[in-house]
Parts: C-alpha cells; sequence; structure tokens
C-alpha cells in the first residue's frame, strides 16, 4: 500500500476550486442567511405547483452531471466514519462501492495508525485499545 493512496481533496483541482468558492462566498453573514430564507421559501412555492409524479432517477441523473466534486462518495463517507470513530457506519460503507478490498486495508491501516496515536498519549488507553479492536 505505502503513500500511494491520494485523497480526492488534496488534488490541485479541488483546491482551486474550493478557494474559487471561498472567495465568491466572501458577503456578510447575514445577508447569506437572508437570501438563503427567501431561496428556500421560493424554492417550497416552486415545488408544491410541479408535479409529484416526476421520475426521481431522471431527476438525480440530471443533478450528478454538472458536480463531479465527489466521484466516490461511499469511499469518502468511510474515510469520514472511520476518522470519527463510528465503527458501524464504516462497516455499512465498505460494504457499498466499489473496491472493498483497497477500503478495508486504508481502514485497517488508519485504524491501526489513530490506536499507536492514543497510545502515545497515555491518557486514552482504552481508546488506544478499542481502536486496535477495530483494525482486527
Amino acid at each position: 500500500m505505502g503513500n500511494a493512496f491520494r485523497c480526492h481533496y488534496t488534488t490541485r483541482a479541488f483546491k482551486s476550486r474550493y478557494d474559487k468558492f471561498k472567495k465568491s462566498k466572501s458577503q456578510n453573514q447575514i445577508s447569506r442567511i437572508g437570501s438563503f430564507h427567501l431561496r428556500l421559501s421560493k424554492e417550497k412555492n416552486r415545488n408544491k405547483k410541479k408535479k409529484k409524479d416526476r421520475n426521481f432517477s431522471a431527476a438525480t441523473a440530471s443533478a450528478n452531471e454538472g458536480n463531479e466534486d465527489f466521484k466516490y462518495p461511499f469511499n469518502d463517507l468511510m474515510l469520514w466514519a472511520v476518522l470519527t470513530q463510528r465503527h458501524d457506519l464504516a462497516k455499512c460503507l465498505w460494504n457499498h462501492g466499489e473496491e472493498a478490498m483497497a477500503k478495508a486495508l486504508v481502514a485497517i491501516r488508519l485504524y491501526k495508525c489513530m490506536s499507536k496515536e492514543a497510545a502515545d498519549d497515555y491518557t486514552e488507553v482504552e481508546v488506544s485499545n478499542q481502536l486496535r479492536e477495530y483494525a482486527e
């Protein structure tokens, strides 16, 4: 495995897109909340008028075409679940998506490293033991 894994969030393309997004949101926080509330109320009114028998799969497919920020959402969510110590959620996400073996290896490596860091603190012995159990 080595150090070959590179998360999508560390690529230059994602970082540049994220920086552009942050710069475009440089308005005042209060005005953003107000405009967000107005936009939500308008969308609610529009949605009430639309037909309810819309095909869900067609709507999600068209929404996902323009957004390529999350190529493999189950992988990213599983990494988040491991890092936030949500073991049951990590196991569930491990079963979904692609490349289960690679995800398992990454999760084991993360659990072992987190266990080692917790053991080095001497105050988090219980957490270290728990993480070591998850890695097995």
